[in-house]
This record gives C-alpha cells, sequence and structure tokens, in this order.
C-alpha cells in the first residue's frame, strides 16, 4: 500500500457559520476514499448537526457516483 502520508496531507478549516467547511470536508473525504480505504480516514466535526450534513451529503453523493 501506498505511504498515507503522500496521498493527502492533515487539513484544518476554521471559518465561520455558513462558509462551506461541512462541504469542502464532503469533498475531501469522497476524494481521500478513491486513494484508499475508508476505515483509513477520520474526519472530525464538533456539531451534531455538522456530522448529519456531512454523513446525508457524503452518502449522496457515493450513491450518486460522483
Amino acid at each position: 500500500m501506498k505511504n498515507k502520508a503522500a496521498i493527502f496531507s492533515n487539513e484544518r478549516t476554521v471559518a465561520s457559520a455558513g462558509a462551506g467547511k461541512t462541504y469542502a470536508l464532503t469533498n475531501r473525504f469522497i476524494a481521500l476514499s478513491r486513494r484508499c480505504p475508508p476505515e483509513d480516514i477520520c474526519a472530525l466535526t464538533f456539531t451534531r448537526m455538522a456530522a448529519g450534513e456531512f454523513l446525508g451529503l457524503d452518502l449522496e453523493s457515493l450513491k450518486e457516483g460522483i
């Protein structure tokens, strides 16, 4: 397996409400899941609302094959 650190480096996003943090996290997770197994990815958010939105967007994108 490729060196996981070489795939993507760690990233932290700090922005105000409504700036698109969850959208960016979702897109990054999908990009990473194409290159490594999902169990090797750690995506963190601090609110239940954002976590639910992330999961919904992620599953919808994967279902559509994006």
